[in-house]
């Protein structure tokens, strides 16, 4: 029983329920009038757009390909589809169009989005292969840029800027306008870093050649705070202040969180008191703390009383230690996240 839930999240209710699609929604996109709600699934083979507030279908359509990402435009007059050698515009008062995609036509499209301001009659994508694309107001691919990285999976289009999430923890800012690059974002931390010992904000900038880090998930940008949050494929978030772009150095983050990758076996909440006979055994851990263990190959301490942590990290509020249980660093990864996002390469991809 696939559905889209709206929720009303001041209030933390659920506004409505949307059941339509038989297999799962992959992905779902907003208007900007607020009417709209458009998703889309492969083995449905349809794309719905829903009047949300009156829980109706207004229109519908058939779709055969692979569907990774839905963007509206800015008047509400249309939308575009991505996904595998798949790049459509669909009119809610004429019949879907697709994009002419010349030379890129057998790359995958992990993602799209319209623009805005001055650039509102362009459509920006990305392929699996690492291309930042751009088709103009009649739907031709304009121009590319090489995002120089194995692999591309998500970006965030706004009046101002561009930011695509790649691989190995990339995030490049571009100009909508001119495509012109602007800068590489700051890295999340390394996989297997020992988090209790990260205290220092330097220590995140220091890059070691040998680290490997999470790839880029997922991409949002608010333009009001200029902050630009990530999501990694080691179920990490961060969100970074990128006021001034001009030197990313000076990008400062705000807020990050960690969490297993995997499926949580066991969680054990530690006592007040030691276990020993009578009380006589002090507590080694402050109040509020709890263990985690994960198929992800670590066992995780977790404290959620912020007045008596053990100490201070800059990565969580209330992750205090990971063990990691062995070596392997792929176990920390989510690999199917990838493919959700829309970095996938199966499909029959060529890269360029």
């Amino acid at each position: 029983m696939p559905a889209v839930r709206i929720w009303d999240v001041s209030e933390r209710v659920q506004v409505t329920e949307l059941q339509e699609h038989k297999y799962g929604v992959a992905c779902v996109a907003f208007s900007p009038n607020g009417k709209y709600i458009s998703v889309g699934y492969q083995h449905d083979m349809m794309v719905n757009v829903w009047n949300w507030k009156k829980n109706v279908v207004v229109a519908a359509n058939k779709v055969s390909s692979k569907v990774t990402a839905v963007s509206f435009s800015d008047d509400s007059s249309y939308f575009v589809t991505a996904g595998n050698r798949h790049v459509k515009f669909w009119y809610l008062d004429h019949s879907h169009t697709q994009g002419l995609l010349g030379e890129l036509r057998n790359n995958f499209f992990s993602d799209v989005g319209v623009g805005g301001g001055r650039q509102a009659s362009s459509t920006f994508c990305i392929t699996s292969s690492g291309l930042l694309c751009e088709f103009n107001d009649r739907r031709l691919l304009d121009k590319w840029v090489e995002l120089r990285t194995s692999q591309a999976t998500c970006l965030s289009v706004t009046d101002e800027l561009i930011f695509c999430g790649c691989s190995d923890g990339t995030v490049r800012a571009f100009s909508p306008v001119s495509l012109h690059f602007l800068c590489t974002l700051p890295r999340p931390h390394c996989l297997g870093a020992d988090i209790a010992s990260m205290v220092e904000a330097s220590q995140l900038f220091s890059c070691r050649s040998e680290a490997r880090y999470p790839d880029t998930v997922a991409v949002t940008y608010d333009p009001t705070n200029r902050w630009l949050s990530c999501v990694y494929n080691d179920h990490s978030v961060y969100v970074w202040d990128v006021r001034d772009l001009r030197d990313p150095r000076r990008a400062g983050k705000l807020y990050s969180a960690l969490y297993h990758s995997s499926c949580v076996w066991s969680l054990e909440v530690y006592p007040e008191r030691g276990r020993g006979g009578g009380g006589g055994h002090e507590a080694r851990l402050p109040s509020g703390s709890f263990l985690s263990c994960s198929s992800d190959n670590t066992i995780r301490l977790w404290n959620i009383d912020g007045h008596n942590v053990i100490n201070k990290n800059i990565l969580s509020h209330d992750l205090q230690k990971v063990i990691y249980v062995d070596d392997n660093i792929n176990s920390l990864l989510d690999t199917e996240s990838a493919t959700v996002s829309g970095g996938n390469t199966e499909g029959g991809v060529i890269g360029l």
